[in-house]
């Protein structure tokens, strides 16, 4: 608005003034994109660590993990269908003493990621085979103790090694600006080991990602 009130004052000014005035704008409309996309990226970055706060034990509830977990696929997978299917193979389906708000965010968070892999893929190779999401879970028995083993395999970009040591370091992302606070993994898997549990990753860099989550089953 204020570039259109200048060129407004000098409309009747020469074709090289007014070029000039152009000129000097550009370098002006580059930082007010910076500035966007800086405090974009701030704003996830709040976002995030609100959810890093302590939880409130009244917030506990005892839920079918298969369950929940379908109703996130459902929620997700809208707005990727062009890109990938998704093949659920729930073996196993406890109920858990959680907090479904905050597991949910987990699982957004490692579907979102795999869809993106699959896209990123399929922008870069269209010829590429279709996009497929593997989700499972699986009975493990191990100290003694019932676990549940839930699984998310894409056959996206993968990761190579480099970056998969760094993965759940806060605030590190391989996204550009303003599209990742680099919070979301460091996030997810703090919320799954304050539920006794683990967040790990298995990759092979342009063949697929594994995000593995294992939860105590209360007996």
């Amino acid at each position: 608005k204020c570039q259109q009130f200048i060129f407004d004052l000098a409309a009747d000014a020469d074709e090289e003034i007014l070029e000039s005035f152009r000129h000097q704008f550009e370098p002006l409309h580059q930082h007010i994109s910076t500035i966007k996309d800086g405090t974009y990226r701030i704003k996830n970055i709040v976002s995030d660590l609100k959810t890093s706060t302590h939880f409130s034990q009244d917030d506990k509830k005892v839920v079918c993990i298969t369950d929940m977990l379908s109703s996130t696929i459902n929620l997700v997978s809208t707005n990727y269908k062009e890109f990938a299917r998704i093949d659920s193979r729930f073996a196993y389906h406890p109920d858990i003493r959680c907090y479904p708000s905050k597991l949910n965010q987990v699982f957004v968070n490692l579907l979102v990621n795999a869809f993106d892999a699959i896209k990123q893929k399929h922008l870069q190779m269209p010829q590429t085979p279709e996009g497929l999401i593997v989700v499972a879970s699986e009975a493990v028995a191990r100290d003694g103790r019932q676990w549940v083993r839930l699984s998310v395999r894409d056959n996206g970009t993968g990761i190579d090694e480099a970056v998969k040591t760094r993965l759940f370091e806060p605030y590190f992302t391989t996204k550009g600006i303003g599209h990742g606070s680099g919070l979301g993994l460091s996030i997810s898997r703090e919320i799954v080991q304050a539920h006794g549990g683990d967040l790990s990753v298995a990759s092979e860099f342009g063949q697929y990602c594994e995000f593995c989550i294992l939860l105590p089953v209360e007996e």
